[in-house]
């Protein structure tokens, strides 16, 4: 009976520790470039979104686990990440510089906003309502804002 629960535990543990492909496998470029990027990546799902491969996957240990969501091209070119931030981990000068803009007035939509990684720069992307309509504004660390 150990033999049974510790195979189980093992084929359990095996499973939630495995990458997962909803659309096939990536190219080894693709998986290579996200291995050297995300060394300590876990809980991998890989899907096709259009052109683009793109990963789910989780870094960090409780409570400091952070969810990021990836996109490679097909060559293993890394195109972006985005990362889940809750509000209070959005640097403050970040929150002021938003507030500081035509966008002060405007309500939050939800209690999380990412942080972007491109190969051009990062940016903290805030989901709003203003004047009756939902946007997406982005503020960069030195304080541009766009839509």
């Amino acid at each position: 009976m150990k033999g049974v629960i510790i195979a189980v535990a093992a084929s359990v543990f095996a499973a939630l520790s495995c990458d997962q492909y909803e659309d096939g496998k990536p190219s080894d470029n693709v998986l290579t470039r996200f291995d050297k990027m995300y060394p300590n990546a876990y809980d991998i799902e890989w899907e096709i979104e259009g052109v683009y491969w793109e990963v789910s996957f989780e870094t960090g240990s409780y409570p400091n686990v952070k969810e990021h969501t990836a996109w490679f091209r097909a060559d293993g070119t890394w195109v972006r990440t985005e990362t889940d931030l809750l509000i209070s981990a959005v640097p403050e000068e970040i929150k002021q510089y938003l507030q500081a803009s035509e966008y002060a007035s405007a309500l939050l939509q939800d209690t999380e906003i990412d942080y972007v990684q491109t190969p051009d720069g990062n940016y903290y992307q805030f989901e709003l309502v203003y004047n009756g309509t939902s946007i997406k504004v982005n503020v960069t660390p030195d304080g541009n804002i766009s839509l």
